[in-house]
């Protein structure tokens, strides 16, 4: 019996332990926002083809749009809920992540972040 109590999320926040091949695979379609690791060819590029603005600014935007959509918030540094978090503070909050399980389409995935 999954865990679940509501619709599973519309995109998933992560520390850029989730980027590898099997956790990219085991998500799907499934939008996710993470620190990709800057040693990655396609990350070289981006970076250097895109203002550094733009990166925080894109997912950022994106965070408080699904946040306002599920009628939610984040809590703050102090802990006090808000609707305008920073993408900064929302991967903190995830640093000590190491196993994530996720729902798609009805099957249960675990995510393991971290090669230990």
């Amino acid at each position: 019996m999954p865990l679940w109590k509501a619709a599973p999320p519309e995109v998933y926040v992560a520390d850029a332990a989730l980027y590898s091949q099997e956790n990219l695979e085991a998500l799907g379609k499934t939008p996710w926002i993470s620190r990709v690791p800057a040693t990655i060819a396609e990350a070289q590029q981006l970076m250097q083809s895109l203002p550094p603005e733009m990166f925080t600014s894109i997912g950022q935007r994106q965070l408080r749009s699904s946040l306002a959509q599920a009628i939610e918030t984040s809590p703050n540094q102090r802990g006090k809920p808000t609707e305008r978090p920073t993408l900064r503070r929302v991967l903190q909050c995830f640093q000590s992540v190491h196993l994530v399980w996720v729902w798609v389409s009805g099957r249960k995935w675990s995510i393991k972040l971290t090669d230990t």
